[in-house]
This record gives C-alpha cells, sequence and structure tokens, in this order.
C-alpha cells in the first residue's frame, strides 16, 4: 500500500516538472513572438517615415528650378548652382542680332568646337530658347567669377561698366582674374588669355522657370 502511494506521488512529480518544462517553453516562445512583433512594427514605421517619399528614377537628372517669371528683356541674375555662380540673362532681340551678325574672326572658338556645351546649342546664340541664355558664371581661364557688363546702362552708369565692348559688341562677362571678356553668348575674344568659351550646362524653360540639370 505505501508503495503503490510513493509510486503515485513520484509519477505526480514528474508530471509536474513536465508542466513546468511546458509552461517555461510556451513563456520563450511567446517572448520571441512578442520581439518578432515589435520588430515588424519598426519595420511598418520606418517604411511609413521613407517609404513614401517619391524617389528619383534611376538614370534621371537632378534638376534645380530657378523661377524667372518676373524677368523682363534686359533682366539677368547671378544664382547659384551646385555651389558655383550662374548667369541666367534675358536677352533683347537687338543684343541676339549682333551676336548673329557678328564676324568669326573676333572669337578664339567662334563655332564653340573646344567648348564644353549641350551639342543643340552649338550655335552663334549658344541657346535654342530665343531670348534666355544660360552659362556658368566662371571664366575658362583663370576661372574666376565673371562680371557682367549690361549693354543698355542706367542714365546715370558706374563709370566702370561701358555699353559696348573693345570689339563693338553689345556687353560683355569679363573674369575678374585674368581679365578676359566673353559676348553675351559666352564666346571668348580672340585676343584674350582664356582659350575656351563659357560652359553652358543642361537647361530649359518651362512654366516661368529655368531647369538646370546635373
Amino acid at each position: 500500500m505505501c508503495d503503490n502511494s510513493s509510486r503515485i506521488e513520484k509519477a505526480g512529480q514528474v508530471s509536474s516538472r513536465q508542466f513546468e518544462s511546458m509552461q517555461n517553453s510556451r513563456l520563450t516562445l511567446l517572448r520571441v513572438l512578442v520581439k518578432l512583433m515589435s520588430l515588424l512594427a519598426l519595420c511598418a514605421f520606418v517604411w511609413v517615415l521613407f517609404g513614401s517619399v517619391p524617389e528619383r528614377p534611376q538614370g534621371e537628372p537632378e534638376v534645380t528650378r530657378f523661377n524667372v517669371s518676373d524677368m523682363q528683356p534686359g533682366d539677368y541674375v547671378l544664382v547659384e548652382w551646385q555651389k558655383k555662380p550662374l548667369y541666367i540673362v534675358y536677352r533683347k532681340p537687338d543684343w541676339e542680332s549682333a551676336l548673329r551678325s557678328a564676324d568669326a574672326g573676333l572669337y578664339r572658338d567662334p563655332d564653340s568646337n573646344h567648348s564644353v556645351q549641350p551639342a543643340r546649342v552649338v550655335n552663334a546664340l549658344r541657346s535654342t530658347v530665343p531670348g534666355w541664355f544660360v552659362t556658368l558664371g566662371l571664366g575658362t581661364g583663370a576661372g574666376c567669377t565673371l562680371t557682367f557688363t549690361d549693354p543698355d546702362p542706367d542714365p546715370d552708369p558706374d563709370p566702370d561698366r561701358q555699353a559696348t565692348t573693345g570689339d563693338g559688341m553689345p556687353g560683355s562677362f569679363t573674369d575678374g582674374c585674368d581679365q578676359s571678356r566673353y559676348d553675351l553668348a559666352g564666346r571668348v575674344y580672340a585676343d584674350q588669355a582664356a582659350r575656351r568659351n563659357t560652359v553652358i550646362p543642361e537647361w530649359r524653360l518651362e512654366s516661368g522657370e529655368i531647369l538646370v540639370s546635373e
């Protein structure tokens, strides 16, 4: 009788250990599930926070926009693009007429064969948009910032500004370091230190904005 009771008690003790082991296993599984759910929630939060930001399609160049809707013929602005000066000039029709009719002998690279610009703007105006001209505001010799000489100065002009260059062309860009002069299409004159015309980036005019690409 005593032996049977002892066997039953021992059997009961084994069952308790098994139950405790099962409970521990369940708790461990629950902890793992809670951690997984927390990780999934974190991933969902990150996706909502960053995944909804539209990405630039691969291969598409980055575009910088400049509002020019208030500019009038004869106006120009000097802005910053990729940490470099950039001129946007709204040329008057008579300025462009002078550029078209200019003698090629005035320039070192009259056809821009040795200069940097999109192929579509290799012409006398170095632009395909009537009136508009966009160029880096850096000389191609010393590489300093260019200053703009207004073809139509104010009635009381700055003595350092002149309406025409020594070649009779309206206006100019001048390198502040080596004094190389360029016309209003960025073409360097033949007797200057610089060897190439100014650099023209990819750009277009769209709904009152100049869009400049990398």
